[in-house]
Protein backbone atom coordinates (compact mmCIF):
# COMPACT_ATOMS: atom_id res chain seq x y z
CA UNK A 1 0.00 0.00 0.00
CA UNK A 2 1.27 3.46 -0.92
CA UNK A 3 1.45 5.72 2.13
CA UNK A 4 0.65 9.42 1.75
CA UNK A 5 3.37 11.77 2.95
CA UNK A 6 2.68 12.76 6.56
CA UNK A 7 2.03 16.44 5.77
CA UNK A 8 -0.31 15.56 2.89
CA UNK A 9 -2.23 13.03 4.97
CA UNK A 10 -2.61 15.47 7.86
CA UNK A 11 -3.84 18.16 5.47
CA UNK A 12 -6.52 15.85 4.08
CA UNK A 13 -7.70 14.99 7.59
CA UNK A 14 -7.81 18.67 8.48
CA UNK A 15 -9.85 19.55 5.38
CA UNK A 16 -12.29 16.74 6.02
CA UNK A 17 -12.68 17.62 9.69
CA UNK A 18 -13.20 21.31 9.04
CA UNK A 19 -15.84 21.02 6.30
CA UNK A 20 -18.10 23.98 6.97
CA UNK A 21 -21.83 24.11 7.49
CA UNK A 22 -23.96 26.66 5.71
CA UNK A 23 -23.18 29.37 8.26
CA UNK A 24 -19.42 28.82 7.95
CA UNK A 25 -18.93 26.89 11.20
CA UNK A 26 -17.30 23.42 11.14
CA UNK A 27 -19.63 20.46 10.62
CA UNK A 28 -19.96 17.89 13.43
CA UNK A 29 -17.95 14.71 12.88
CA UNK A 30 -17.76 11.25 14.40
CA UNK A 31 -14.52 10.57 16.24
CA UNK A 32 -13.61 6.86 16.11
CA UNK A 33 -10.23 6.30 17.74
CA UNK A 34 -8.13 3.93 19.79
CA UNK A 35 -6.54 4.25 23.23
CA UNK A 36 -3.05 2.76 23.25
CA UNK A 37 -1.34 1.23 26.26
CA UNK A 38 2.06 2.82 25.61
CA UNK A 39 3.53 5.93 23.99
CA UNK A 40 4.59 4.04 20.85
CA UNK A 41 1.01 2.79 20.33
CA UNK A 42 2.10 -0.88 20.36
CA UNK A 43 -0.72 -2.16 22.58
CA UNK A 44 -4.35 -1.31 23.28
CA UNK A 45 -5.92 -0.04 26.49
CA UNK A 46 -9.38 -1.21 27.57
CA UNK A 47 -11.82 0.41 29.98
CA UNK A 48 -10.46 3.94 29.57
CA UNK A 49 -12.89 6.83 30.02
CA UNK A 50 -12.67 9.02 26.91
CA UNK A 51 -14.35 12.45 26.98
CA UNK A 52 -14.85 15.15 24.37
CA UNK A 53 -16.77 18.08 25.78
CA UNK A 54 -19.74 16.76 27.75
CA UNK A 55 -19.73 13.38 26.00
CA UNK A 56 -17.95 10.32 27.40
CA UNK A 57 -17.51 6.65 26.56
CA UNK A 58 -15.34 3.67 27.52
CA UNK A 59 -12.73 2.07 25.27
CA UNK A 60 -13.50 -1.58 24.44
CA UNK A 61 -11.22 -4.62 24.73
CA UNK A 62 -9.31 -3.46 21.63
CA UNK A 63 -8.96 0.09 22.95
CA UNK A 64 -11.50 1.39 20.42
CA UNK A 65 -13.95 4.20 21.20
CA UNK A 66 -16.49 6.31 19.32
CA UNK A 67 -18.05 9.70 20.06
CA UNK A 68 -20.57 11.25 17.66
CA UNK A 69 -21.40 14.87 16.85
CA UNK A 70 -18.01 16.37 17.68
CA UNK A 71 -17.22 19.86 16.38
CA UNK A 72 -13.51 20.26 15.56
CA UNK A 73 -11.13 21.43 16.79
CA UNK A 74 -11.79 19.55 20.00
CA UNK A 75 -10.09 18.73 23.30
CA UNK A 76 -9.95 15.05 24.24
CA UNK A 77 -9.42 13.63 27.73
CA UNK A 78 -8.55 9.97 28.42
CA UNK A 79 -8.55 8.76 32.03
CA UNK A 80 -7.35 5.39 33.25
CA UNK A 81 -9.75 3.47 35.50
CA UNK A 82 -7.21 1.03 36.96
CA UNK A 83 -3.83 1.56 38.61
CA UNK A 84 -2.54 5.10 39.00
CA UNK A 85 -4.81 8.08 38.41
CA UNK A 86 -3.50 9.25 35.04
CA UNK A 87 -5.16 11.63 32.60
CA UNK A 88 -3.99 12.28 29.04
CA UNK A 89 -5.29 15.51 27.51
CA UNK A 90 -5.01 16.54 23.85
CA UNK A 91 -5.85 20.20 23.22
CA UNK A 92 -6.86 21.10 19.67
CA UNK A 93 -7.36 17.88 17.68
CA UNK A 94 -9.20 17.80 14.35
CA UNK A 95 -8.60 14.26 13.08
CA UNK A 96 -11.46 11.77 13.29
CA UNK A 97 -9.29 8.70 13.97
CA UNK A 98 -6.93 9.61 16.83
CA UNK A 99 -4.69 7.13 18.63
CA UNK A 100 -4.39 8.28 22.24
CA UNK A 101 -1.50 6.85 24.31
CA UNK A 102 -2.01 6.33 28.03
CA UNK A 103 1.32 4.96 29.24
CA UNK A 104 1.18 1.30 30.31
CA UNK A 105 -2.05 1.69 32.25
CA UNK A 106 -5.36 0.01 31.47
CA UNK A 107 -3.72 -2.37 29.03
CA UNK A 108 -6.09 -4.92 27.57
CA UNK A 109 -5.74 -8.56 28.61
CA UNK A 110 -2.08 -9.20 29.34
CA UNK A 111 -0.64 -12.25 27.60
CA UNK A 112 2.64 -14.00 28.34
CA UNK A 113 4.46 -16.84 26.63
CA UNK A 114 7.94 -18.28 26.37
CA UNK A 115 10.23 -19.42 23.58
CA UNK A 116 13.18 -21.70 24.21
CA UNK A 117 15.81 -23.42 22.16
CA UNK A 118 19.50 -23.65 21.39
CA UNK A 119 21.97 -21.58 19.36
CA UNK A 120 24.79 -22.86 17.21
CA UNK A 121 27.36 -21.54 14.76
CA UNK A 122 29.53 -18.48 15.19
CA UNK A 123 31.67 -18.16 18.31
CA UNK A 124 30.59 -19.61 21.66
CA UNK A 125 28.07 -17.20 23.25
CA UNK A 126 29.69 -15.17 26.00
CA UNK A 127 33.11 -15.03 24.33
CA UNK A 128 35.20 -12.12 25.69
CA UNK A 129 34.73 -8.87 23.78
CA UNK A 130 31.68 -10.15 21.90
CA UNK A 131 27.91 -9.77 22.06
CA UNK A 132 25.31 -12.36 21.05
CA UNK A 133 21.87 -10.75 21.08
CA UNK A 134 18.37 -12.03 20.33
CA UNK A 135 15.32 -9.92 19.31
CA UNK A 136 11.66 -10.65 18.48
CA UNK A 137 9.70 -9.14 15.62
CA UNK A 138 6.04 -9.45 14.64
CA UNK A 139 4.64 -7.50 11.71
CA UNK A 140 0.93 -8.17 12.28
CA UNK A 141 0.19 -8.46 16.00
CA UNK A 142 1.77 -5.86 18.26
CA UNK A 143 3.86 -7.46 20.95
CA UNK A 144 6.32 -6.45 23.60
CA UNK A 145 8.75 -8.68 25.39
CA UNK A 146 12.30 -8.44 26.58
CA UNK A 147 13.01 -6.35 23.51
CA UNK A 148 16.43 -7.97 23.38
CA UNK A 149 18.00 -10.88 25.23
CA UNK A 150 21.75 -11.28 25.56
CA UNK A 151 22.70 -14.93 25.07
CA UNK A 152 25.61 -16.29 27.13
CA UNK A 153 25.13 -20.05 26.72
CA UNK A 154 24.23 -22.59 24.00
CA UNK A 155 20.59 -22.50 25.16
CA UNK A 156 18.24 -19.55 25.58
CA UNK A 157 14.83 -18.53 26.95
CA UNK A 158 12.85 -15.61 25.55
CA UNK A 159 9.85 -14.32 27.53
CA UNK A 160 7.26 -12.51 25.45
CA UNK A 161 4.46 -10.20 26.62
CA UNK A 162 1.60 -8.87 24.51
CA UNK A 163 -1.81 -7.32 25.06
CA UNK A 164 -5.25 -7.80 23.56
CA UNK A 165 -7.73 -10.56 22.72
CA UNK A 166 -5.35 -12.69 20.61
CA UNK A 167 -4.24 -15.72 22.61
CA UNK A 168 -1.55 -16.56 20.05
CA UNK A 169 0.96 -14.39 18.23
CA UNK A 170 3.27 -15.36 15.39
CA UNK A 171 6.63 -13.72 14.85
CA UNK A 172 10.32 -14.10 14.19
CA UNK A 173 13.54 -14.30 16.18
CA UNK A 174 16.75 -12.64 14.99
CA UNK A 175 20.13 -13.59 16.49
CA UNK A 176 23.21 -11.48 15.81
CA UNK A 177 26.79 -11.87 17.07
CA UNK A 178 29.50 -9.23 16.88
CA UNK A 179 32.80 -8.11 18.37
CA UNK A 180 32.92 -4.65 19.92
CA UNK A 181 35.40 -1.93 20.80
CA UNK A 182 34.62 1.32 22.61
CA UNK A 183 31.04 0.10 23.08
CA UNK A 184 30.27 -0.12 19.32
CA UNK A 185 30.74 -2.98 16.81
CA UNK A 186 34.17 -3.56 15.35
CA UNK A 187 33.20 -6.61 13.23
CA UNK A 188 30.31 -9.04 12.79
CA UNK A 189 30.67 -12.75 13.46
CA UNK A 190 27.41 -14.50 12.57
CA UNK A 191 23.66 -14.19 12.13
CA UNK A 192 20.69 -16.56 12.32
CA UNK A 193 16.91 -16.34 12.37
CA UNK A 194 13.75 -18.37 12.82
CA UNK A 195 10.51 -17.21 11.23
CA UNK A 196 6.84 -17.99 11.73
CA UNK A 197 7.13 -18.90 15.41
CA UNK A 198 3.72 -19.31 17.17
CA UNK A 199 3.58 -18.32 20.84
CA UNK A 200 0.47 -19.08 22.91
CA UNK A 201 -0.43 -17.24 26.08
CA UNK A 202 0.53 -19.29 29.12
CA UNK A 203 2.53 -21.74 27.04
CA UNK A 204 6.08 -22.51 26.00
CA UNK A 205 7.19 -22.92 22.39
CA UNK A 206 10.15 -25.29 22.58
CA UNK A 207 12.72 -26.52 20.11
CA UNK A 208 13.24 -23.18 18.36
CA UNK A 209 16.89 -23.83 17.61
CA UNK A 210 18.77 -21.10 15.76
CA UNK A 211 21.79 -21.86 13.59
CA UNK A 212 24.04 -18.87 12.90
CA UNK A 213 26.34 -18.49 9.91
CA UNK A 214 28.72 -15.87 8.59
CA UNK A 215 27.40 -12.63 7.13
CA UNK A 216 28.50 -9.77 4.92
CA UNK A 217 29.15 -6.38 6.50
CA UNK A 218 29.42 -2.87 5.13
CA UNK A 219 29.39 0.48 6.95
CA UNK A 220 27.04 3.32 7.80
CA UNK A 221 28.49 6.77 8.15
CA UNK A 222 27.73 10.46 8.19
CA UNK A 223 27.80 13.34 10.64
CA UNK A 224 25.94 14.82 13.59
CA UNK A 225 24.74 18.42 13.28
CA UNK A 226 24.59 20.28 16.60
CA UNK A 227 23.35 23.78 17.45
CA UNK A 228 26.09 26.21 18.41
CA UNK A 229 27.46 25.81 21.90
CA UNK A 230 26.15 22.25 22.39
CA UNK A 231 28.50 19.32 22.95
CA UNK A 232 28.01 15.79 21.59
CA UNK A 233 27.77 13.21 24.34
CA UNK A 234 27.13 10.00 22.40
CA UNK A 235 26.22 8.43 19.05
CA UNK A 236 23.97 5.37 19.07
CA UNK A 237 23.61 2.58 16.52
CA UNK A 238 20.71 0.15 16.20
CA UNK A 239 19.75 -2.59 13.71
CA UNK A 240 16.05 -2.44 12.80
CA UNK A 241 14.16 -5.11 10.86
CA UNK A 242 11.01 -4.72 8.77
CA UNK A 243 9.09 -6.97 11.18
CA UNK A 244 9.69 -4.61 14.11
CA UNK A 245 12.65 -6.38 15.72
CA UNK A 246 15.26 -3.99 17.12
CA UNK A 247 18.82 -4.90 18.12
CA UNK A 248 20.78 -2.11 19.83
CA UNK A 249 24.40 -2.38 18.67
CA UNK A 250 25.97 0.13 21.03
CA UNK A 251 26.52 3.76 21.83
CA UNK A 252 29.88 5.47 21.39
CA UNK A 253 30.54 7.78 24.35
CA UNK A 254 32.23 11.16 23.86
CA UNK A 255 32.87 10.78 20.10
CA UNK A 256 36.07 12.55 19.01
CA UNK A 257 34.20 14.36 16.22
CA UNK A 258 30.67 14.72 14.82
CA UNK A 259 31.70 12.62 11.80
CA UNK A 260 31.24 8.86 12.20
CA UNK A 261 31.51 5.56 10.37
CA UNK A 262 30.60 2.18 11.88
CA UNK A 263 30.61 -1.39 10.58
CA UNK A 264 27.06 -2.52 9.83
CA UNK A 265 25.58 -5.89 8.76
CA UNK A 266 24.02 -6.39 5.34
CA UNK A 267 20.86 -8.37 6.13
CA UNK A 268 17.55 -8.69 4.30
CA UNK A 269 15.03 -6.27 5.80
CA UNK A 270 17.66 -4.68 8.06
CA UNK A 271 18.35 -0.94 8.23
CA UNK A 272 20.24 1.33 10.61
CA UNK A 273 18.81 3.68 13.19
CA UNK A 274 21.30 6.39 14.16
CA UNK A 275 20.92 8.68 17.15
CA UNK A 276 22.86 11.44 18.88
CA UNK A 277 22.52 12.93 22.36
CA UNK A 278 23.63 16.18 23.95
CA UNK A 279 23.26 16.43 27.74
CA UNK A 280 24.35 19.72 29.30
CA UNK A 281 24.04 20.44 33.00
CA UNK A 282 20.71 21.13 34.68
CA UNK A 283 18.88 17.93 33.70
CA UNK A 284 17.95 19.00 30.16
CA UNK A 285 18.67 16.78 27.17
CA UNK A 286 18.51 17.03 23.39
CA UNK A 287 18.15 14.00 21.13
CA UNK A 288 18.13 13.43 17.38
CA UNK A 289 17.47 10.26 15.44
CA UNK A 290 17.29 9.13 11.82
CA UNK A 291 15.72 5.78 10.92
CA UNK A 292 15.69 3.43 7.95
CA UNK A 293 19.25 4.26 6.89
CA UNK A 294 20.33 1.76 4.25
CA UNK A 295 23.53 -0.27 4.81
CA UNK A 296 26.38 1.29 2.87
CA UNK A 297 25.16 4.86 3.40
CA UNK A 298 28.07 7.27 3.93
CA UNK A 299 26.29 10.64 4.18
CA UNK A 300 23.62 10.21 6.86
CA UNK A 301 22.83 13.39 8.79
CA UNK A 302 21.67 13.21 12.41
CA UNK A 303 20.41 16.60 13.56
CA UNK A 304 20.09 17.46 17.24
CA UNK A 305 17.54 20.20 18.12
CA UNK A 306 18.27 23.18 20.36
CA UNK A 307 17.52 22.82 24.04
CA UNK A 308 14.29 24.01 25.61
CA UNK A 309 13.94 25.47 29.09
CA UNK A 310 11.16 26.13 31.55
CA UNK A 311 10.07 29.71 32.15
CA UNK A 312 7.19 29.89 34.65
CA UNK A 313 6.35 29.04 37.33
CA UNK A 314 9.73 29.21 39.05
CA UNK A 315 11.16 26.15 40.71
CA UNK A 316 9.55 25.65 44.12
CA UNK A 317 6.46 27.72 43.33
CA UNK A 318 3.59 27.47 45.81
CA UNK A 319 -0.15 28.13 45.72
CA UNK A 320 -0.38 26.60 42.23
CA UNK A 321 -3.91 26.10 40.88
CA UNK A 322 -5.56 25.17 37.59
CA UNK A 323 -5.36 28.88 36.72
CA UNK A 324 -1.55 28.99 36.99
CA UNK A 325 0.20 29.29 33.64
CA UNK A 326 3.11 26.98 32.84
CA UNK A 327 5.43 28.13 30.06
CA UNK A 328 8.66 27.12 28.30
CA UNK A 329 10.82 28.03 25.33
CA UNK A 330 10.57 26.53 21.82
CA UNK A 331 13.45 24.61 20.19
CA UNK A 332 14.05 26.99 17.31
CA UNK A 333 11.69 27.21 14.34
CA UNK A 334 10.94 23.55 13.63
CA UNK A 335 7.58 21.81 13.78
CA UNK A 336 7.07 20.53 17.32
CA UNK A 337 4.38 19.43 19.71
CA UNK A 338 4.88 19.51 23.47
CA UNK A 339 4.30 16.71 25.95
CA UNK A 340 3.67 18.27 29.37
CA UNK A 341 3.81 16.09 32.49
CA UNK A 342 2.93 17.03 36.07
CA UNK A 343 3.22 14.23 38.61
CA UNK A 344 3.56 13.81 42.37
CA UNK A 345 6.65 11.94 43.60
CA UNK A 346 4.57 9.48 45.65
CA UNK A 347 1.03 8.87 46.76
CA UNK A 348 -2.38 8.28 45.17
CA UNK A 349 -2.67 11.74 43.63
CA UNK A 350 -3.52 12.42 39.97
CA UNK A 351 -0.89 12.51 37.25
CA UNK A 352 -1.53 14.95 34.39
CA UNK A 353 -0.22 14.38 30.84
CA UNK A 354 -1.00 16.96 28.20
CA UNK A 355 -0.26 17.35 24.48
CA UNK A 356 -0.28 20.80 22.89
CA UNK A 357 1.27 22.83 20.08
CA UNK A 358 1.59 25.88 22.34
CA UNK A 359 4.53 26.83 24.58
CA UNK A 360 2.28 27.41 27.56
CA UNK A 361 -0.58 25.58 29.25
CA UNK A 362 -2.54 25.23 32.45
CA UNK A 363 -3.30 22.14 34.49
CA UNK A 364 -6.63 20.67 33.38
CA UNK A 365 -9.55 21.02 35.78
CA UNK A 366 -10.75 17.43 36.02
CA UNK A 367 -12.60 17.72 39.31
CA UNK A 368 -15.84 16.55 37.64
CA UNK A 369 -14.04 13.36 36.58
CA UNK A 370 -12.65 12.69 40.05
CA UNK A 371 -9.14 13.91 39.22
CA UNK A 372 -9.25 17.36 40.72
CA UNK A 373 -5.97 19.00 41.75
CA UNK A 374 -5.33 18.01 45.38
CA UNK A 375 -4.55 20.66 48.00
CA UNK A 376 -1.08 21.17 49.46
CA UNK A 377 0.62 18.43 47.39
CA UNK A 378 4.12 18.65 45.92
CA UNK A 379 4.40 18.01 42.17
CA UNK A 380 7.18 17.92 39.56
CA UNK A 381 6.61 19.22 36.04
CA UNK A 382 8.63 18.78 32.86
CA UNK A 383 8.18 19.21 29.13
CA UNK A 384 9.35 17.29 26.04
CA UNK A 385 9.37 18.88 22.60
CA UNK A 386 8.76 16.21 19.94
CA UNK A 387 9.11 16.70 16.20
CA UNK A 388 8.85 17.02 13.38
CA UNK A 389 5.06 17.24 13.77
CA UNK A 390 3.21 19.52 11.34
CA UNK A 391 0.20 19.55 13.68
CA UNK A 392 -1.13 18.03 16.88
CA UNK A 393 -3.06 15.54 14.74
CA UNK A 394 0.17 13.88 13.62
CA UNK A 395 1.04 13.23 17.30
CA UNK A 396 -2.16 11.20 17.63
CA UNK A 397 -1.42 8.70 14.86
CA UNK A 398 -0.36 5.10 14.52
CA UNK A 399 3.14 5.82 15.86
CA UNK A 400 1.81 7.29 19.10
CA UNK A 401 3.28 10.62 20.14
CA UNK A 402 6.35 10.11 17.93
CA UNK A 403 6.73 11.04 14.24
CA UNK A 404 6.03 8.52 11.50
CA UNK A 405 8.82 10.08 9.43
CA UNK A 406 12.40 8.80 9.32
CA UNK A 407 13.61 11.73 11.42
CA UNK A 408 12.91 12.39 15.10
CA UNK A 409 13.91 15.43 17.17
CA UNK A 410 13.33 15.54 20.93
CA UNK A 411 14.29 18.13 23.53
CA UNK A 412 13.67 17.51 27.23
CA UNK A 413 13.62 19.96 30.11
CA UNK A 414 14.72 19.02 33.59
CA UNK A 415 12.14 18.90 36.37
CA UNK A 416 10.77 21.77 38.44
CA UNK A 417 8.74 21.41 41.60
CA UNK A 418 5.60 23.19 42.74
CA UNK A 419 3.10 22.88 45.55
CA UNK A 420 -0.62 23.12 44.97
CA UNK A 421 -2.82 25.59 46.81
Amino acid sequence: MTRLPLVQASSLVLLAACAATGDGSPSPVTVSGVVAGDYLARSSAAGVVVSIGAKSTLSDENGAFRIDDVVPPYDLIAIGTTGAKVAMVYRGLTRTDPTIPLGSLNASVRREGKIEGTVSGGDPPGSPGEQTRLAWGASVVSSRGNSVVDVFAPSYEYFLTWFGPSATVIGNLHLLQWAEANNVPSSYKAYGERTGIPVTSGGTTSGIDIAMSGLTATTVGGAVVLPGGMALQSIGLLLAFDDGARIPLGSQPSPPSPAFSYPFPSLTGGTATLSAVSVPSGGSLSFGQVRRVQPGTTNAVVSVPPLISQLLPVDGAVQVTSSTEFSWTAPGTGQFVYFFVAEPPVGPHPVYHLMTTQTSTRLPDLSSQGLGLPSGVSYTWRVTAIGPHPSLDSAAGKSGIYPESDTELDAFTGGRSFVTQ
